[in-house]
């Protein structure tokens, strides 16, 4: 379902900054629910992933134990997703939450240095990591989780081969996914992935690349 955003002459604000914080940033929002991060004496200055109801007060601390820092990135249904950081000086993991600090899920896959989680539709979640079968630092893929570390499909494989790193960014209801690549020129291009249905397929289409290309796609656990 689509609902139009209309225009406003005029808008109220709502300070969602809480008591207690120096910092807060808001990153996602999904009907009177928004999601973000924020440090001060609180969180003694640790960054903490955050979740709002639409007041100040509201806020419910996401922050899961065994992480120094965390930051949410995007919100859809009962799901939030966004980045912890493990330990100081690890890289940093991608997480899942539904709503409380206890119910963070690490996103990272098996193998994976490093992972984000950016987007969310309420069922899957989408971002981007990078592992020494990537080709190291600096070189991520695209992921797609549903909602576990090792139960994702590397997008990457449905580009061709002058892309040399790919992030999502974002999926709808439909499980359509938006990011971007970049080629080995250091050329960024948008792309949507798109799923097909029977047989299963992945339709890349590239604003600004010519043609659509077209993978067969079988759904995998990746070790």
């Amino acid at each position: 379902m689509w609902i139009a955003c209309e225009f406003q002459d005029t808008l109220n604000y709502i300070d969602l900054h809480p008591s207690g914080f120096t910092h807060s940033h808001a990153n996602g929002v999904w009907g009177t629910q928004q999601v973000g991060s924020g440090s001060g004496p609180t969180t003694n200055d640790a960054q903490h992933a955050l979740l709002w109801n639409g007041t100040a007060n509201s806020y419910v601390d996401l922050h899961p134990s065994g992480f120094v820092q965390s930051y949410a990135t995007d919100i859809c249904g009962t799901l939030q997703v966004g980045v912890g950081y493990p330990d100081p000086g690890t890289q940093a993991h991608a997480l899942v939450w539904s709503g409380t600090a206890s119910s963070a899920v690490d996103l990272n896959p098996s193998g994976f240095i490093e992972s984000r989680a950016m987007g969310t539709n309420g069922i899957q979640e989408v971002g981007y990591g990078y592992a020494s079968t990537t080709g190291g630092r600096y070189n991520n893929h695209a992921l797609l989780w549903n909602g576990a570390p090792d139960d994702y499909v590397d997008l990457q494989q449905f580009l061709p081969s002058e892309y040399i790193r790919s992030y999502a960014e974002g999926i709808d209801a439909q499980g359509n996914i938006v990011g971007y690549a970049e080629m080995s020129s250091g050329n960024k291009h948008a792309i949507l992935w798109v799923p097909v249905p029977e047989p299963s397929t992945f339709i890349l289409l590239g604003m600004g690349v010519m043609g659509l290309l077209a993978w067969a796609w079988r759904r995998r656990k990746m070790d």
